[in-house]
């Protein structure tokens, strides 16, 4: 979650509170820890190959297109016209997905959400090139977050505030505008990329500190436009100065990669020097070596924060690999190792409390660490981060011989992508419009206690089909916040607190295409001399296209159409006696790189089979903060296909279709 900074004497979150509130601490470590976590190789099932042509499985381009055609089309608020009289489309922040769907505008919106969506747009340009030209939903989004933009800074603004503050946190908006010039190759972007990135370093206070050199740190929230630098303040920002510091980062790695301006890069570094040795307590928000994060002053609560971390990720990873490229190789590693330590530590219950599931699941907030007495929910934004930093990590196996165990996080990446990141996405299911109705139907009892039945019957309808219709303008976004293994979280709704409640802050909504295009980037990488296939998803390229049969069966088939040589990384789990390749659908010898088999002397046209043994495994979980339960988990490959117990509401990870070794084709099903 994005949180728009202000500074009226004291720092005020206004997004956190006006959200859903900071958790108030009761009974210090009230919350329960997460258990250990037990993984039980069940059998190892191998199959003939099918030789697939098509397969209806995890494909990264399906949610883009839901996405695009969901949330990015249609949850925009027409509000009037842009000063050169184009349209404006808002994008709500205050979104409701239960006890029925609601979509209020919220004083971040422009800054956030309008901001959010512009990298949303990018890497749908990346991935969809000429589907998506002049469209009329991009115009109007863009055209809004125009609007709303300081034009000397090149800084947004909250477009109800009387006071035009701009927060200094603003890196990643500053990289989806470099993000829309990559992909687009409009100079226009870079000039507005430009000038914020200027007046994100112009407020920044640049040391030299003992034993850390070079660092850069911010002493405000949030700046108006030619006021003058503040070099005291709090040092903390309340927690939130680990946002500041790694999405700016970040912004100008990116910016050193396109343009080749080491200045940026330099400041890059210094922004993450100071990141990674910030206050030894953590208050501000920094990361120790270990990968923990989190302080100890409830007066910095941002400190606990999830997606205020794991956002950060990705910018290390992007710091660590330019600076690699530049030759400052000690530097690069640092910051990929500290990424690495903090996604693993997020996830490993022996030494956090408040770790994760092996599906993704992430809490909001460090909810044990922090000792408050409630449960914790999972933000969408974090779904994005994870995949995102999992896929970067994996790549840069291949940028340092000292990273080269790394590789394994494609396996991190596929279970993250395929569990919580493919299930918190909204879809009107069948399942969630029947809790829709009930709870219409309850609410309306309640209010029409002395109607006839009739009555309350057509009422039920009428806000029925309104429900309806305003869910379908949130289809493809990632939820707000989502329990565990239930879509209904643990906040009680403002709508109606007696009634289930899903809250949907529409800055989740872009964590669907973040991740899809990480997944989509990384499963086909290389050139015309070589090509590697890491993920196990359908994809088609210039150099391979893949046709995955996972999780039905472990089974890649591949079509050629411009590599020499091909390499097919094979998961860590799967029996390497077990694995096959096939040319023309006739066996040959297996040759090895690592993790991935090589197959030599390809040409255009040719297909390619590479199957191994499919791992069924049961895990064993118990997810931090929540009330103890454990989960037993079923497993095919990378997939989750089955929880126990399951949710009560909108149950999770319920996929009996996919224990079946039988690959749903594409043109078994368009033939129907």
């Amino acid at each position: 979650m994005n949180v728009y900074l202000r500074n009226s004497g004291a720092l005020v979150f206004a997004l956190l509170v006006a959200s859903q509130g900071v958790p108030s601490q009761a009974r210090a470590g009230a919350a329960k820890p997460a258990g250990p976590r037990t993984i039980t190789n069940l059998e190892f099932l191998s199959y003939p190959p099918a030789f697939a042509t098509s397969a209806k499985t995890f494909d990264p381009m399906d949610l883009v297109r839901e996405s695009w055609k969901g949330w990015v089309s249609k949850r925009g608020v027409p509000w009037g016209t842009s000063t050169d009289f184009k349209p404006t489309l808002r994008l709500p922040f205050d979104n409701r997905a239960l006890p029925w769907p609601s979509i209020k505008e919220h004083s971040v919106d422009g800054p956030d959400n309008n901001m959010r969506a512009i990298g949303g747009l990018a890497l749908l340009h990346a991935m969809l090139g000429d589907e998506i030209k002049n469209d009329p939903a991009e115009a109007g989004i863009v055209s809004y977050l125009k609007w709303c933009t300081d034009p000397v800074s090149g800084i947004p603004y909250s477009p109800d505030a009387t006071q035009r503050d701009c927060a200094v946190g603003h890196g990643e908006f500053a990289k989806n505008l470099l993000l829309m010039y990559q992909y687009t190759g409009d100079t226009n972007w870079l000039e507005w990329a430009n000038r914020a990135l200027h007046s994100l370093r112009s407020y920044a206070v640049e040391t030299n500190e003992p034993d850390v050199g070079e660092v850069a740190t911010y002493f405000q929230g949030s700046f108006t436009p030619g006021q003058p630098l503040a070099t005291t303040g709090d040092p903390n920002m309340g927690g939130w100065l680990a946002l500041a510091l790694g999405w700016n980062a970040w912004a100008f790695a990116e910016d050193y990669q396109l343009t080749g301006n080491k200045s940026s890069l330099d400041f890059a570094e210094e922004l993450g020097n100071r990141l990674c040795h910030g206050d030894p307590q953590g208050n501000d928000g920094s990361f120790r070596p270990d990968g923990s994060f989190g302080g100890h002053s409830q007066a910095d609560v941002a400190s606990w924060h999830m997606h205020a971390h794991t956002h950060c990720l990705p910018g290390l990873m992007e710091l660590g690999t330019q600076l690699i490229r530049d030759g400052r190789r000690e530097s690069g590693l640092r910051f990929i190792g500290q990424a690495s330590h903090t996604l693993d530590w997020l996830y490993d219950p022996a030494k956090n409390p408040d770790a994760g599931s092996m599906t993704g699941w992430l809490g909001e907030w460090l909810i044990v660490a922090a000792g408050w007495d409630r449960e914790s929910d999972c933000e969408g934004c974090t779904m994005g981060d994870v995949v995102q930093t999992a896929c970067a990590l994996a790549a840069s196996s291949r940028l340092d011989p000292s990273l080269s165990k790394y590789v394994s996080y494609y396996d991190r990446a596929e279970q993250i992508f395929t569990g919580q990141l493919y299930e918190q996405r909204f879809r009107e299911t069948p399942r969630y419009l029947q809790v829709v109705h009930e709870c219409l139907e309850k609410h309306v009892a309640h209010e029409m206690t002395n109607a006839t039945p009739e009555a309350r019957s057509a009422e039920v309808e009428k806000r029925y089909d309104q429900a309806v219709k305003t869910g379908a303008r949130m289809v493809g976004q990632q939820l707000g916040i989502c329990g565990f293994p239930d879509w209904v979280n643990q906040l009680p709704s403002d709508l109606d607190p007696s009634l289930p409640g899903i809250h949907m802050q529409g800055c989740c909504a872009d964590a669907t295409i973040r991740a899809a295009n990480a997944i989509w980037a990384q499963t086909v990488t290389g050139d015309e001399h070589e090509a590697r296939i890491n993920l196990a998803f359908n994809r088609k390229s210039p150099l391979v296209d893949v046709v995955s049969c996972l999780p039905h069966r472990g089974e890649l088939d591949l079509k050629v159409n411009d590599a020499a040589k091909v390499l097919v990384r094979i998961p860590g789990w799967a029996p390497k006696d077990g694995v096959k390749v096939y040319r023309a659908q006739k066996s040959e010898p297996v040759a090895w790189d690592g993790s991935y088999v090589v197959i030599e002397n390809t040409k255009p046209g040719e297909q390619l089979t590479v199957t191994y043994p499919l791992r069924i495994a049961e895990i064993k979980e118990t997810v931090g903060s929540l009330d103890g339960t454990q989960y037993t988990e079923r497993w095919r490959g990378n997939t989750i296909v089955d929880i126990n117990p399951p949710g009560k509401w909108i149950p999770m990870f319920q996929r009996p279709e996919l224990e079946s070794e039988q690959v749903p084709s594409l043109d078994a099903l368009a033939s129907k």
